[in-house]
C-alpha cells in the first residue's frame, strides 16, 4: 500500500529500509523521500520504526558478557 502518496513510496519499502538498518525518520526520508513534503505520512513512519525496535530480540551473543 502506498503510505507516502507525496513521494510514491510503499509501506514495503520503508519496511525494507527498516529491515536494511535505518532507525530514524531523518534515515528514512533521506533514502526514499517519504515524509520530506506534506509530512501527513511522518506519525505512521514513526510507528513503524518504534514497532521495529520493540520487535528487535538481540542474538544471544550481544546478550553474553565478554
Amino acid at each position: 500500500m502506498i503510505l507516502c502518496h507525496c513521494a510514491a513510496v510503499s509501506d514495503s519499502t520503508i519496511e525494507a529500509l527498516i529491515e536494511g538498518g535505518a532507525s530514524t525518520l531523518s534515515q528514512v526520508t533521506r533514502q526514499c523521500g517519504a515524509g520530506r513534503n506534506c509530512a501527513s505520512c511522518r506519525e505512521e513512519i514513526i510507528s513503524m520504526l518504534s514497532r521495529a525496535r520493540q520487535s528487535y530480540a538481540p542474538p544471544v551473543s550481544e546478550l553474553a558478557a565478554d
